[in-house]
């Protein structure tokens, strides 16, 4: 009984390899440069916030804005999007918030578990914060809160006075909410304020991130200039093999 073979599969070209071989490593070298610009805009930028947006008692800013309603309060969450760490005091250290009332009426600011704020302004108006602004989309509607905010035993923190006040908080566990309000709980509320934090990490994510910068920078560099030298080389080869290998050839005419 005859025995019938597979053809045996082409073989690939060792030039072939090696071009399929350098298109890759060209990605990853650029990949890794692209990468290392990245992380140098960030570090530049948190070198920035650190050592120039810093102001003398060591808060950086992290916003302002001119918050308006037409309703009774002012509300914002201490804690937004992503993990739960991202706004403790490790991270955010401690923080201020300093605002200004364009009325007459004393300004109230308090920070309060943000349970006990739904309580106290449940059937009430008031706009929430979103992205420092509020806006008809974040308004609630309803009537006035049943007790002036300083009635209330819920604020961990609160200041209430005329002209430009400032409250001091350290991040605590838990939800809690911030609330602005006129000081006799009458509509029309409107602040003119601002958020800092002294963000303890800043320094080393600036560091951090300046050091990953130059170290993919310097191994993606590497990377391109070595593959297209490899590039270069391999090409001078062949042309010199190629030079080689061509026979001499006789002038015609000439005497052998």
């Amino acid at each position: 009984m005859a025995t019938s073979t597979l053809p045996a599969a082409p073989a690939i070209p060792a030039a072939r390899r090696w071009r399929g071989r350098r298109v890759v490593l060209l990605i990853v070298g650029c990949a890794l440069c692209l990468f290392a610009v990245t992380c140098l805009a960030g570090g530049g930028w948190a070198l920035w916030k650190d050592r120039v947006d810093r102001d003398g008692s060591g808060y950086v800013s992290l916003g302002t804005s001119d918050l308006r309603t037409e309703t009774y309060a002012i509300v914002g969450d201490l804690r937004g999007d992503g993990p739960a760490w991202l706004y403790g005091s490790n991270v955010i250290g401690d923080a201020r918030v300093r605002a200004t009332s364009s009325s007459t009426v004393p300004l109230f600011i308090g920070i309060a578990r943000k349970a006990d704020v739904s309580r106290y302004l449940a059937g009430a108006g008031y706009a929430t914060i979103n992205n420092f602004e509020v806006t008809s989309h974040t308004t609630h509607s309803g009537g006035p809160p049943s007790n002036p905010p300083e009635r209330e035993a819920i604020w961990a923190v609160s200041t209430q006075s005329t002209g430009a006040q400032t409250l001091l908080w350290t991040p605590r566990d838990g939800d809690w909410s911030i609330v602005f309000m006129n000081a006799d709980a009458g509509g029309g509320v409107s602040v003119h304020g601002d958020a800092s934090a002294k963000l303890p990490p800043l320094p080393w994510v600036a560091g951090g991130l300046l050091l990953l910068a130059a170290a993919s920078g310097v191994a993606g560099t590497w990377i391109v200039v070595r593959t297209i030298r490899g590039k270069s080389d391999a090409s001078s080869r062949g042309l010199e093999q190629s030079v080689r290998s061509t026979p001499d050839r006789v002038p015609v005419g000439a005497p052998t």
